[in-house]
């Protein structure tokens, strides 16, 4: 599970998971990006590994949510205090 920054626009962050970070950040930072183009460049910001795929889904899932909203911006404050 990751969270991306954008080096075009400061304080938009993506949050996402894969198999393969470095192959991600590349589709997110490549020509045919969906969401992610217009705040191209993108750079890892924050990881966190699960030993399945579906853990860093629900993780993903939460930190996306309402419910998790509070805890993803205290994961950003403290990354960018503690970099």
């Amino acid at each position: 599970m990751y969270f991306l920054r954008s080096l075009k626009k400061a304080d938009q962050y993506y949050i996402g998971s894969s198999g393969n970070l470095k192959r991600r950040l590349e589709t997110h930072n490549g020509a045919d990006a969906g969401w992610t183009k217009r705040y191209q460049p993108w750079e890892i910001f924050y990881t966190e590994e699960y030993a399945t795929r579906a853990e860093a889904v629900s993780r993903e899932r939460y930190l996306k949510s309402k419910e998790g909203i509070a805890e993803k911006l205290h994961i950003i404050e403290v990354v960018k205090r503690n970099p």
